[in-house]
């Protein structure tokens, strides 16, 4: 049986305007939006006890996701 470990901070929440799938294909004139703010990242603690934060999210106008 393995030792239970610490669980690391979680990652914020990204900000995203249009996410898309082919950039070749993505449109976006005439299309308004505004990008809220990026979550912070959470807080966790090391096995001394010392707090850690996760990244914060990212706020992007366009984001195409991999394949």
């Amino acid at each position: 049986m393995l030792p239970c470990g610490y669980g690391g901070p979680g990652r914020g929440g990204d900000s995203i305007g249009i996410a898309c799938l082919d950039e070749d294909r993505l449109t976006a004139l005439g299309v308004t939006f505004t990008l809220g703010p990026p979550g912070k990242g959470g807080v966790g603690w090391d096995e001394q006890g010392k707090m850690i934060s996760g990244e914060d999210g990212v706020a992007m106008e366009t984001l195409r996701f991999p394949e």
